[in-house]
């Protein structure tokens, strides 16, 4: 009998001891690859259960990661001050606004401004925001024009110094005292060499958002580096050398233009300078002799006035004044550096009140058009 025989009808009575053991075993080995195969099935039940989990979860995190919008509830607490850029998306405020702790995500603000068409009209300045706002709450705050925290300043073109310094002092509430002093110390303010340590052409006609707390220092530097970021993003120093000027002579003769003449004439009014100064004819402007005598509002000049002395006594003095005699604005920096086509050597405006200004090559009817002028302003 061999050993296949036990599985073939032989009890274990009748296979002897030794029968008996092997069919032990061999029912142990049964058994446990029984097992086995039940484990192996139950881990493959166990794995695709949790592929098939994990894939709902990751398809819900999905969707719920493009659903779900972070936000804060309520106004929040604390303070924080927000600077708002000029010409800022509310994109780019969303990330101002989340950086600064004021919302919880960028997207939070973006659906609300997304809700909101007024949106699009928040204003650049400094804005007291609470920390931990609601998207909404925190757009609405800076759609407040109360809650802006700055003083704003619009300096017009061809204004002097010295009234640019009254208007800071108003707007700003700081006195013009302080104002004054600042600019005697030039050097802390930024001003090229070319400027001579006279804030006069340098500081730039714009609008301003002044910070809180801001110095009469600062707001200078302010002005004064706007000047300079003109002067490289407009290539001043191209412009001038092309008219045979250094960059502080075109700023002067701009200076001159706001002065003198409204912006449809600023060509041809730059164009006589320009054939005056080539023929060594002293320009005769009244409006050097005025800012030399600190005078401003008349357009009468005397014959006094023009034996005032002064370098910026453009009747006394051949060529052109030492600097600007205001601030010029970019139109009348243009026109100094692209000058009109003529032979003109005067001009003169007939008419204040109506811009009748005239441009000729002949003194004679150069006089002739004086003595319209003056009956024009008795």
């Amino acid at each position: 009998m061999n050993e296949l025989d036990l599985d073939l009808g032989f009890t274990e009575e009748e296979a002897g001891p030794r029968g008996r053991r092997r069919y032990a075993s061999r029912r142990r080995r049964e058994r446990r690859k029984r097992r086995k195969g039940r484990a192996a099935a139950l881990l493959a039940v166990i794995i695709i259960f949790a592929i098939l989990g994990g894939a709902a979860w990751a398809g819900y995190a999905v969707v719920h990661g493009i659903t779900y919008t972070p936000d804060y509830s309520g106004a929040g607490s604390g303070n924080v001050l927000v600077h708002i850029e000029s010409g800022a998306s509310t994109r780019s405020i969303a990330v101002t606004l989340e950086k600064d702790g004021v919302v919880k995500s960028t997207k939070a603000f973006n659906k609300a401004a997304a809700d909101n068409p007024d949106s699009m009209g928040i204003q650049p300045g400094y804005y007291r925001m609470n920390k931990h706002m609601a998207a909404a709450l925190a757009l609405n705050r800076l759609l407040d024009p109360s809650a802006r925290v700055l003083s704003r300043v619009t300096v017009p073109e061809g204004m002097r110094a010295a009234n640019v310094l009254a208007l800071l002092a108003e707007k700003t509430r700081i006195p013009l005292a302080k104002f004054q002093a600042a600019t005697r110390h030039p050097g802390a303010l930024g001003l090229p060499a070319s400027a001579h340590g006279r804030l006069e052409g340098y500081l730039f006609p714009a609008t301003y958002d002044i910070p809180p707390k801001s110095t009469p220092s600062s707001i200078l530097s302010m002005m004064i580096d706007r000047y300079l970021q003109e002067e490289v993003e407009r290539g001043l120093a191209t412009k001038a050398h092309g008219v045979g000027l250094t960059t502080h002579q075109l700023l002067t003769v701009a200076s001159l233009l706001e002065m003198e003449a409204r912006p449809k004439d600023y060509t041809k009014v730059a164009r006589v300078i320009y054939n005056r100064d080539h023929v060594s004819k002293p320009l005769q402007l009244d409006s050097t002799v005025l800012y030399a005598q600190s005078k401003a509002g008349t357009l009468k000049v005397s014959t006094k006035d023009t034996r005032y002395p002064s370098p910026y006594n453009t009747y006394l003095h051949a060529g052109l004044p030492p600097g600007p005699i205001d601030n010029p604005g970019a139109a009348a920096v243009d026109a100094a550096a692209h000058p009109a086509a003529g032979n003109w050597t005067y001009f003169i405006t007939v008419n204040p009140k109506t811009g009748d200004t005239r441009f000729t090559n002949s003194y004679a009817e150069f006089q002739k058009w004086k003595i319209e002028f003056k009956k024009n302003n008795p």
